[in-house]
């Protein structure tokens, strides 16, 4: 996130191994969609290009939340039915 934000949105970098288990995931997700809302960005004096690319950046990052919740929902239900059997 840190590399794809300009300096005055105060991204931090994340190291993988806080990526690695759910809450970590859903912990960074939160505080990106939060840093890069295009309301929250034009508050703290972006430009107009500036919202412009918070708001693509904003709906990727929701995008990519969905899919990591829909293929986790997934793992659960396969986990919980027992061992598959082919």
């Amino acid at each position: 996130m840190d590399s794809l934000v300009w300096v005055c949105a105060g991204s931090e970098g994340v190291s993988l191994g806080e990526l690695m288990y759910d809450k970590g995931v859903k912990k960074y997700y939160r505080k990106a969609i939060v840093l890069i809302h295009p309301d929250k960005v034009m508050q703290r004096g972006a430009d107009v290009h500036q919202k412009y690319i918070a708001g693509k950046v904003f709906d990727l990052l929701k995008e990519a939340w969905s899919k990591f919740q829909n293929e986790e929902m997934g793992k659960s239900a396969q986990s919980s039915s027992g061992p598959v059997m082919f």
